[in-house]
């Protein structure tokens, strides 16, 4: 069996895995029926092992099969990587690629993906969010794109810029309560907050003006796992929030949310693009993350200040 006839054969299993049915791989892969047999037989002829259990009615994967399966994978997307590295350097990489994301940054996100795609038209996204840092590179995503410190150093990572944050309170919320003129007005306030297993009953914010710096604490009334109940929180009146500039700017548009204390600013948070070390740096996630700076360089999204070297 030839190379081309071998990595044919590859995906004819792949799909034959997935499809459980050889007359559904046919179909899908444009082949006879009688060609997807043959190549399945001469592949478990050539590796001395059955790949597959066939009945009249389906066709399951053996143990030795779904070991093969695993490494014919592999093999098929380091040939696609070996392709895309080609195709960058032809300036126009195509493909898949998949993206785990935040959800507190996919909607910071999407409103500039025209741009993406009509700089890279041949590229494909799948944008998810696995809610854990390192859990999207596990489920198969390309990259995934993370905020604050780096916990998992394993990874190979490019900071891309900052998340910009404010705070927000709704009109009727400070019509009740009045508006917070200092810092340390924040004390007196209820807040929002945001959990992850562990709840924290204050929220420890750092405030800076100019060359002055103040540590601000806002007691957490109602604390939420998801950034969009968050801000449908701090819109029925519940308190104060802190949030993405590019969400709280967006409700104060709408006549929603106020911004608080407009002189002072909050730390961002570093936004990294991160991928595994033993995989190679495939030209689309290249322009991606090349792209994803441009877009923090400019201003157009996160936070321009914030950058490092």
């Amino acid at each position: 069996m030839g190379t081309v006839n071998k990595l044919l054969a590859m995906e004819v299993f792949i799909n034959v895995v997935d499809q459980g049915r050889f007359v559904r791989t046919a179909e899908q892969m444009g082949l006879p029926k009688t060609t997807v047999t043959i190549l399945i037989k001469e592949l478990e002829q050539m590796l001395g092992v059955q790949l597959l259990n066939r009945t009249t009615r389906q066709v399951s994967v053996t143990p030795d099969g779904a070991a093969f399966y695993d490494r014919s994978m592999q093999i098929l997307a380091d040939m696609q990587e070996a392709e895309d590295a080609m195709s960058r350097a032809r300036h126009m990489p195509g493909g898949l690629l998949r993206i785990d994301v935040p959800a507190l940054l996919a909607g910071e996100l999407i409103p500039h993906l025209p741009g993406f795609f009509s700089r890279y038209p041949d590229i494909l996204l799948d944008i998810g969010s696995s809610g854990q840092r390192a859990d999207g590179l596990e489920a198969g995503a390309d990259c995934a794109i993370q905020c604050g410190e780096l916990a998992d150093k394993s990874l190979v990572a490019r900071r891309v810029g900052s998340l910009g944050f404010g705070l927000y309170a709704s009109p009727a919320y400070l019509d009740q309560t009045g508006r917070p003129q200092h810092p340390d007005d924040l004390a007196r306030h209820r807040g929002i907050g945001a959990f992850s297993g562990k709840r924290a009953n204050t929220a420890q914010l750092t405030l800076r003006r100019c060359a002055e710096q103040v540590q601000a604490e806002v007691p957490i009334h109602l604390a939420v796992n998801d950034a969009d109940a968050g801000i449908e929180a701090a819109i029925a009146g519940l308190g104060l929030l802190r949030t993405t500039r590019f969400a709280g700017e967006r409700e104060v548009a709408a006549g929603r949310l106020e911004p608080l204390l407009p002189d002072w600013s909050l730390d961002g948070v570093a936004l990294h693009v991160v991928f595994a070390r033993n995989r190679q740096l495939s030209a689309k996630v290249g322009v991606f993350v090349d792209w994803l700076a441009e877009l923090s360089a400019s201003g157009l999204a996160f936070q321009r200040d914030c950058l490092a070297g």
